[in-house]
């Protein structure tokens, strides 16, 4: 589970409005009934999503070093 520290109350809001709507299409069609700056507040919180899932991820990097150790 990801946690994201440092929102505001409202932007809480934004992300629980988000984890409930099911489906890709009733998100899109969400979204694009919000203002222009809620719709941008929502475009940060969803790459500060993505951002914090990639930081929960654990990589296996073996092939890569692999590649990477015949350049030196």
């Amino acid at each position: 589970m990801i946690t994201i520290d440092g929102l505001t109350k409202e932007q809480v809001f934004l992300l629980d409005t988000m984890w409930e709507i099911d489906g890709y299409e009733d998100y899109m069609e969400w979204k694009s009934q919000l203002s222009e700056s809620t719709r941008n507040e929502v475009d940060v919180l969803e790459q500060m999503v993505f951002l914090a899932e990639l930081d929960e991820e654990e990589l296996d990097l073996t092939e890569a070093r692999k590649v990477l150790a015949t350049y030196h």
